[in-house]
């Protein structure tokens, strides 16, 4: 196995992959589809922390959508699983100040540019970045392994260019699954407050919709 950091570049599903090593862990980013973070691997055990869609394509998508662009269903007809990037909206696609905002937002769907910024023993990092086409956003995304620390670094910026100041939705989509995930994994969170979604998203989900 390879000692301290390095970043190795290859495909996944016909999709460019950028993965970042140390000696802990290995995470592999698809700049083409969303900045996906699409595995996280514990490197000593070789289990992947993220869970993966079975019906997910096994190639990148054809130019022809399968369902209205931007709904639910073309979100989820090329969903792989793993973590995404959620801006400018999440959740459903709604209209706002006279633009249409897809499902979970452009920026979990739309190629990112992808610059290696630093990729040494010590420590690796990438720069994504992203200009979108509904609003005049500019979104950076700086991810940085070091060596010798089992730490992703995510160090994330939103600036607004344009004259008109706009609210938007700014999250994560982590999906994580088996084997690492059972009822024994414990999630740790600065957030001191919960807040469930008010419509049922799953008959066997533990917590009622809309409770806190």
């Amino acid at each position: 196995m390879h000692e301290g950091c390095r970043i190795v570049e290859h495909l996944v599903r016909g999709y460019r992959a950028v993965t970042l090593e140390n000696d802990d862990l290995a995470a592999t980013f698809l700049p083409e589809k969303g900045s996906d973070l699409y595995a996280l691997v514990a490197r000593e055990k070789g289990v992947d922390l993220l869970w993966k869609s079975p019906w997910a394509p096994r190639q990148a998508p054809s130019v022809l959508p399968l369902a209205e662009p931007g709904s639910e269903a073309a979100w989820l007809d090329q969903y792989l699983g793993g973590w995404q990037f959620i801006f400018p909206n999440g959740g459903d696609a709604c209209t706002y100040a006279g633009a249409r905002l897809g499902f979970h937002g452009e920026a979990s769907v739309r190629a990112w540019d992808c610059r290696i910024l630093r990729n040494g023993s010590s420590a690796v990092e990438v720069e994504f970045s992203l200009a979108t086409s509904r609003g005049s956003f500019a979104v950076v995304r700086r991810i940085r392994l070091e060596r010798g620390c089992a730490i992703i670094h995510f160090d994330e910026s939103i600036s607004n260019h344009g004259e008109q100041d706009l609210h938007y939705m700014w999250g994560h989509h982590p999906a994580f699954g088996a084997p690492f995930l059972d009822s024994g994994c414990r999630l740790t969170v600065p957030a001191r407050r919960f807040l469930c979604h008010d419509a049922e998203i799953s008959s066997h989900a533990r917590l009622a919709p809309g409770s806190q």
